[in-house]
């Protein structure tokens, strides 16, 4: 089973859904490894980072209305099981996925997933803050974010010397956590 980075975004309100679309492809452009797939050649024993200049992550919309109130709840544990299922395509991607659950005209959740290649528990919460800040511009029509997003070799630096630690804390790494985040907010 594939790792997962997870996120759960409740949105209270009306939605402009051009307007979430448009914060969403504003973060993708914005960093690099939410335009990253990675490549093994035939000899290769680690796969490389290639960073394309646009990448649409995958979108789907899944209607949740006429249901018991525990119906989200129950959809959202699904499809994140679902996702965690599903063979991620590292090479070809998109490696970015995104459903938009429609519970009724005033609440939404966005479902956000990545490999934990690409994304922990802090990226999520970044990319979290960047998606409603952005969703705000958007609806404002003001300017993006000025703060330089955080490239994929500064993650992965950052991940590196987290490992580092870790194995001279505990003195070896377990490779079954998983991150599964949900905001609820």
């Amino acid at each position: 089973m594939p790792w997962r980075a997870q996120l759960a975004i409740d949105i209270a309100g009306p939605l402009d859904t051009s307007a979430l679309q448009a914060s969403i492809k504003n973060a993708v452009e914005r960093h690099e490894i939410l335009r990253t797939t990675f490549w093994a050649l035939p000899e290769m024993r680690v796969p490389f980072q290639v960073i394309t200049d646009a990448a649409a992550p995958l979108w789907d919309v899944i209607h949740v209305e006429e249901q018991d109130p525990d119906a989200l709840d129950r959809a959202i544990t699904r499809l994140f099981q679902e996702d965690r299922r599903h063979p991620c395509d590292l090479q070809n991607g998109p490696l970015l996925r995104l459903s938009l659950l429609v519970a009724s005209a005033d609440r939404h959740v966005l479902l956000v997933c990545l490999p934990s290649l690409c994304a922990d528990g802090e990226t999520l919460n970044k990319l979290f803050y960047e998606i409603s800040g952005g969703y705000g511009s958007c609806l404002d029509r003001t300017t993006r974010s000025n703060e330089p997003p955080l490239q994929y070799l500064q993650f992965s630096e950052w991940q590196h010397e987290l490992w580092k630690e870790a194995v001279t804390r505990r003195g070896q790494i377990s490779g079954r956590d998983r991150i599964s985040l949900r905001v609820r907010g």
